[in-house]
């Protein structure tokens, strides 16, 4: 059909575009990008046996926005116990199955940089943060902890931004127990 060409479609006769959508299809855009992470900073407490982790997340951000009231991050399985400014006063929160809201004290203009504390914990979670060890399997496997770097499966461990644009991220990792002058972890990417 000619007014196919125009549009650059082929669909020979037999075949209707509608057939190629889902019958539960709907358009899915991205998040609103109100900020653009510039660090996330973690202290963190594992206890690998425990399948424990505690720690805090200090977040370095930037406003794309004039007045930014809040910011949104993605947590899932995560309780978040405090959030401060970096001032150290204490921020109010809500937090939901997907994620937390923190309403920030001051509104920073744009292009202007806040940072946030998060002060989390999580025990045994299903998705985002896998422990592993050993088992009838493999006895003499070693304790580890990881997390995967697909966006889709991180599901917010740890605390961070609902877009994809990665931030420059430094871990800092204290097995329960350890002297903190010596993070025995390595961090692979």
């Amino acid at each position: 059909m000619m007014s196919n060409l125009y549009f650059c479609k082929y669909f020979p006769e037999s075949v209707e575009e509608d057939n190629f959508l889902l019958p539960d299809a709907r358009p899915q855009w991205n998040p609103s990008r109100d900020i653009i992470l510039k660090h996330v900073y973690l202290d963190l407490d594992v206890q690998l046996e425990e399948k424990k982790l505690a720690g805090t997340a200090r977040i370095t951000f930037v406003s794309t926005k004039k007045q930014l009231k809040s910011i949104f991050l993605d947590c899932r399985e995560l309780t978040i116990e405090r959030v401060t400014s970096e001032s150290g006063q204490g921020l109010d929160f809500k937090q939901n199955d997907r994620g937390v809201k923190v309403y920030l004290a001051e509104s920073p203009g744009r292009d202007q940089s806040s940072t946030i504390n998060l002060d989390y914990k999580t025990e045994d979670p299903r998705l985002g943060l896998y422990f592993t060890g050993p088992d009838e399997h493999y006895p003499d496997k070693q304790w580890q902890v990881w997390t995967p770097d697909c966006r889709s499966r991180r599901t917010g461990n740890p605390p961070t931004a609902a877009h994809p644009r990665p931030p420059q991220t430094l871990f800092a990792v204290r097995p329960a127990g350890s002297d903190p002058g010596r993070p025995k972890a390595r961090i692979c990417k």
